[in-house]
């Protein structure tokens, strides 16, 4: 397959851009804008992260102490963004290129003294990413790169601390916060005191794949919801451990910012050369855009599960736990003992760690809840108040956070309510009748 520059050189018959693509090769500098220059609004992204940046470097002038490199998008942009600026006016038909030296123009704004990064199988690609990054950036901006080679037994070990501390049994929550925890843990050890993370970057530049199909509307909906919903487990973790979390694309300005965009903006075809296949449409394309010195420009989105490796919890590592029998006989007894609907084998084993966490007794949890068969709401030691959402999970009776939340942070229940989102073709309501129908199955002798 050509690369980038081979695809740009053999097939233009523009001079400009053939001596244009030859200057960037010899010179080291980003090919993105040998076309056309950028856009006013990535122009916009491109300043507007340096300048949250250049805030968080002022704070700590000596640098900061570490940074969870997942090697995504998210984190290669924040660990590898420079000062470089694009020119004022976006007419302007002269090549605007960045610098790919990381020693001259290319230097990152921010430094770091760690970087951290779990690594649960040795198929997983976010060390492999996290290593070339540091190859970068070694005696440039990180003093220091750990990979954290753990086994599943091993980061399992803490699911019920880690199921107390955020306070859920939701088996997709948990396989992406072990790992966080796990990183965590090891800063703690170091003595990081602050730390940085990509959280909600996949939120407001729109990272996930469903929102690909989503129409501008339905998409703009979406986005205003997760937005006045999304709540980040690192901060939570790393309190416990007494380290700040800084988080530059949860900034008011950056939030702000992309509400301003449309889909096009944010999802689109790699540029300036488009690729067929899985990797041909990409989410968070202005963050792309807007930093071409980044390494994993065009890595394809991967959940911190995937990218870590943590992926194959769901994908039968528990079946060997229970028989099909044991699991029915379980799942009914939880039903009927705790009011919880188990959804899967992985689901036990972190709803079992859950319990665990809370002295077997879901009363123990800090969280008001709906209680079906006295049809009474048990405060839990929470009273209600003017902020309580009142809005009740139907998969475990737990308070939801939010009045709009059709995602229950606590089991992990979806949906669990109907919405004009969810329900375009029905799948909401067809589902929560699939539930209620099971809830009934378990109570049933």
């Amino acid at each position: 397959m050509y690369s980038s520059e081979q695809t740009l050189y053999h097939y233009t018959k523009d001079v400009r851009i053939l001596q244009r693509t030859v200057l960037a090769r010899r010179e080291n500098l980003c090919l993105d804008y040998v076309r056309a220059p950028p856009s006013a609004k990535i122009v916009e992204c491109r300043r507007l992260l340096q300048q949250v940046l250049h805030e968080i470097r002022d704070r700590f002038p000596d640098g900061i102490d570490a940074i969870l490199l997942s090697a995504g998008l998210d984190t290669s942009i924040l660990s590898e963004a420079s000062d470089q600026d694009f020119a004022a006016d976006s007419n302007n038909d002269e090549f605007m290129a960045i610098s790919l030296d990381k020693t001259a123009k290319a230097r990152p704004i921010l430094r770091f003294r760690h970087a951290l990064t779990v690594q649960a199988d040795p198929t997983a690609q976010d060390a492999v990413f996290a290593a070339n990054i540091f190859k970068r950036l070694e005696n440039v901006s990180i003093e220091q790169h750990h990979i954290l080679r753990v086994t599943l037994d091993a980061l399992l070990e803490n699911s019920s601390e880690v199921a107390r501390l955020l306070c859920t049994c939701d088996p997709m929550e948990l396989r992406n916060s072990l790992v966080i925890y796990e990183a965590l843990r090891e800063a703690s050890e170091r003595g990081v005191k602050h730390l940085v993370t990509g959280d909600a970057a996949d939120e407001v530049f729109c990272g996930y794949s469903f929102y690909h199909g989503m129409t501008e509307e339905a998409l703009d909906k979406y986005r205003e919801r997760i937005t006045a919903t999304m709540q980040f487990t690192t901060a939570k973790l790393a309190r416990e451990l007494g380290i700040e979390v800084i988080s530059p694309y949860l900034d008011a300005r950056v939030v702000a910012f992309s509400k301003t965009l449309n889909k096009s903006d944010m999802v689109g075809e790699r540029t300036p050369v488009p690729r067929d296949g899985e990797q041909g449409v990409h989410g968070k394309l202005i963050l792309r855009q807007a930093f071409p010195e980044s390494f994993s420009q065009w890595r394809a989105k991967e959940p911190i599960e995937a990218g870590s490796g943590t992926t194959r919890l769901r994908l039968g590592y528990f079946d060997s736990h229970w028989t099909d029998e044991e699991f029915a006989e379980q799942q009914r007894a939880v039903f009927r003992e705790h009011g919880v609907y188990i959804r899967d084998r992985e689901h036990l084993y972190f709803f079992q760690a859950f319990l665990s966490a809370f002295n077997g007794d879901l009363v123990n949890v800090p969280r008001r809840r709906f209680n079906e068969a006295k049809r009474e709401v048990e405060a839990h030691g929470l009273e209600e108040s003017a902020e309580s959402p009142n809005v009740f999970c139907p998969g475990c009776g737990f308070e939801l956070s939010h009045p709009k939340q059709d995602f229950c942070v606590t089991c992990g229940c979806w949906p669990t309510c109907v919405s004009p989102t969810n329900d375009s073709q029905g799948y909401a309501t067809q589902a929560l009748a699939k539930l209620e129908s099971e809830k009934q199955r378990l109570l049933q002798h």
